[in-house]
This record gives structure tokens, C-alpha cells and sequence, in this order.
């Protein structure tokens, strides 16, 4: 079926749809419909899609950890409304998660071992790009700041701690809106929510990091605060491959990685101190290459002509 574009304004474009094809979905004139852009093109529904609202769920007899992670799961997946039920004694537990990692969302009820979150203030999807470049730079901010405390031999925790409930908050916002939004279309939404949970991942290994050489006191050797640098470099590298979405850098940091990984085993096999350190910057440079490998599917590499 073909139709013509018709131009309206100087921006604006409406296409004319079948008579047949509105009476069969009982439409009027008035009415909104849903139009999704796909990789081939777009999909027009005659009844918008109704996303879930609202999610019941009993965390009976469930440790504070899975209530966590039932909670951003139901977030991610775009409920508005969540309701946990059979909560215990539980709830300042659960607010608190509300207020560090699901962003907008507050507690609106409590009574008869229920509490209710709901959607209040949450940013627009319009906002992801500006949220999620933001998660980038609040991983290399951590990353600068935990190499200087490395240097120093001196650790502030709370503000690492901080750093990692933000990057957290931000990351559970940019995985909702890619599976409801699709955000990348059918193909590359998948690869994109991978790379933002990776994201978080390669956060919380910089906050271990830190946490182990604080909690244990160690003063780092000289190799090591080296390859820290070294790691923060290849981070950098992943922010140009990802934003330039160039194969080019990607293969560099192939390269580097298998440098860097040889050079994470050689400190745990010498330098017994640093050991622990050295295993947590193996962890790190990892994640970097598993991230990396998803960029090489983003990018136009895969879309080349045979």
C-alpha cells in the first residue's frame, strides 16, 4: 500500500490512512494512535499500547537485598505504581531505596504491612541523553578522585559511597527508558541496556576498588597507582568509542586490554600487598572490554555492505 507525503508547515509532515482501516479499529477523527519507529520503518497502532501502571507484589519472608531487587526490576520494567505487600518491618529500609535509586518515584501510602511508591517527579524520556551522558561523567569523576585518594594513601568513603548511589539512580532511570521507549529501536536496545548496566557495573568496581584499599589500609606500590591510570585512560577510551561510535578505538582498546590484563596478573604474582588492588583493576579492565565489545556491535561496523 502506498501513500503520499503531505507537507504541512515547514516542518511537518501527515500521510493519509485507510478508511477501511479506521472504521476496523473503531476509530475517529479525534483519536490518538501509536506510531513506533522500528529499524524497517514505522509501525502504526490502531489503539495506543497501555503500559503497566501498577504492580502488586508480596515480599513476604524476602531479606531486605531481594526486596531491593524486586523493587528495580518493577522499576526498570516502567510500572508507575508499585506495591509491596507484607513487608515486615521493613519500610524505613524501603523508602530509603526509594529516595537513593528509583528516580521520582516517593512513598505515597503505608498502613496494614503495605507500602505504596508511586511516579511523582520522575524526568522526562526526553531527558535520557542528558542523564545518560551524565553517567559517564560521573564514573570518570570517581575515577580521577579515587586515584588521587590511591596517590595520596588518604580515603574519604562517605563521598565515594555518594557517588556510587547517584551513578545508581541514574543508571536504573536510563535502563527504564530504553525498555519502554525502546530507545535505539528493536536491534540496538538490547545492546544499549547492556552497555548502561555494564556502565553500572564498571561503577561499583571502581567504589570496590577504593573500598578495599581503604577498609584494608593499603598504601599502594607504585605499579599499581600506574595501571590505575592506566585504566582511567582506557575508560576515557570507551566514552570516544562509544560517543564517535569509531571501530577504530574499539580495536585499540582490544589491544590495550590484553596489555593491561597481563599487567594486572604480573602485580598479583610479585607484588603480594597489592594483590588485592590488582584484582579489582583486573575486574575493572573487564567490564571496559566487555562494554567495548557492545560498541563494536553499535556501531556501523555491523551495518557495512557485503
Amino acid at each position: 500500500m502506498r501513500r503520499k507525503i503531505i507537507r504541512q508547515g515547514n516542518s511537518s509532515y501527515t500521510v493519509t490512512l485507510p478508511h477501511g482501516w479506521i472504521r476496523k479499529n473503531g476509530l475517529e477523527g479525534t483519536q490518538d494512535i501509536e506510531i513506533t519507529q522500528t529499524d524497517d520503518g514505522l509501525l502504526i497502532a490502531g489503539k495506543p499500547s497501555q503500559k503497566h501502571e501498577v504492580v502488586a507484589i508480596d515480599v513476604s519472608n524476602y531479606s531486605i537485598r531481594s526486596i531491593e531487587n524486586v523493587l528495580y526490576q518493577a522499576y526498570r520494567k516502567g510500572y508507575n505504581k508499585i506495591v509491596l505487600k507484607n513487608i515486615g518491618k521493613n519500610e524505613s529500609k524501603i523508602a530509603r531505596i526509594a529516595k537513593e535509586a528509583l528516580f521520582g518515584f516517593d512513598i505515597t501510602a503505608t498502613g496494614g504491612k503495605t507500602i505504596t511508591l508511586e511516579n511523582i517527579t520522575e524526568p522526562s524520556p526526553q531527558k535520557f541523553e542528558i542523564i545518560f551522558r551524565k553517567v559517564f561523567q560521573l564514573i570518570k569523576t570517581e575515577s580521577l578522585e579515587i586515584f588521587k585518594e590511591l596517590t595520596e594513601g588518604k580515603y574519604i568513603v562517605e563521598s565515594r559511597f555518594e557517588a556510587r548511589r547517584t551513578t545508581d539512580n541514574y543508571t536504573n532511570f536510563c535502563r527504564r527508558i530504553i525498555l519502554n521507549d525502546r530507545i535505539g529501536g528493536i536491534k540496538d536496545s538490547y545492546l544499549l541496556y547492556t552497555f548502561v548496566s555494564n556502565l553500572s557495573l564498571i561503577a561499583h568496581s571502581y567504589y570496590y576498588l577504593h573500598n578495599a584499599a581503604s577498609s584494608h589500609r593499603i598504601t599502594a606500590g607504585k605499579k599499581t597507582i600506574r595501571l590505575v591510570n592506566e585504566i582511567n585512560g582506557l575508560f576515557m577510551m570507551l566514552y570516544d568509542a562509544f560517543y564517535k561510535k569509531d571501530p577504530a578505538i574499539c580495536d585499540k582498546i582490544e589491544q590495550e586490554y590484553e596489555m593491561l590484563i597481563v599487567r594486572c596478573d604480573d602485580i598479583i604474582s610479585s607484588t603480594p600487598k597489592d594483590s588485592l588492588l590488582s584484582s579489582k583493576c583486573a575486574e575493572l579492565v573487564r567490564l571496559i572490554h566487555i562494554n567495548n565489545t557492545i560498541v563494536f556491535g553499535l556501531t556501523n561496523v555491523s551495518n557495512s555492505s557485503v
